[in-house]
């Protein structure tokens, strides 16, 4: 369906338990929605009470975290915990709005999760013996990946 770096969903194998597991998630939807809610209600007012100084100081330590996971060295094994702290970041920009026109984390967190998809999807592709699709799989994440350095690169650079 998203055509994953030009892999095509008639070119991955089906599997029943991934049916069955995406059955499952959207049986459950409704009741992960309701847990939001009376969450977001709990948790609501003691939002407001969080001064916006105490909010920025938090979200530059945070921002702090992911440059140290990706600059100067960049290492694919630390590419998991950035994405997870940028989409933090991302969650909680509207605490600051200097962070509502900067893209960098977004960007980031896209490149990342798009890598990511195909690298699950690769050892999917090599058991079906999906040669060319593996093939095309690989020089595209080669090619996320460079992008996303570039992209460290450029937002980081002295």
């Amino acid at each position: 369906q998203y055509q994953i770096g030009g892999v095509k969903d008639g070119q991955i194998p089906k599997s029943g338990k991934s049916d069955k597991l995406i059955l499952a998630f959207q049986r459950d939807t409704s009741g992960f929605v309701g847990t939001i809610k009376s969450q977001k209600k709990k948790i609501g007012r003691y939002v407001e009470k969080v001064s916006k100084t105490d909010a920025r100081k938090y979200l530059k330590k945070k921002r702090k975290e992911v440059e140290r996971l990706l600059f100067p060295s960049f290492l694919k094994r630390n590419l998991h915990m950035a994405r997870k702290i940028t989409k933090e970041i991302m969650y909680l920009r509207w605490l600051d709005s200097r962070l509502n026109k900067n893209t960098f984390y977004k960007d980031i967190e896209d490149i990342i999760g798009v890598w990511h998809d195909k690298q699950v999807l690769l050892p999917i592709l090599s058991k079906a013996k999906a040669i060319d699709e593996a093939k095309r799989l690989k020089e595209s994440s080669r090619i996320d990946l460079n992008n996303l350095k570039k992209r460290v690169h450029e937002y980081y650079k002295p």
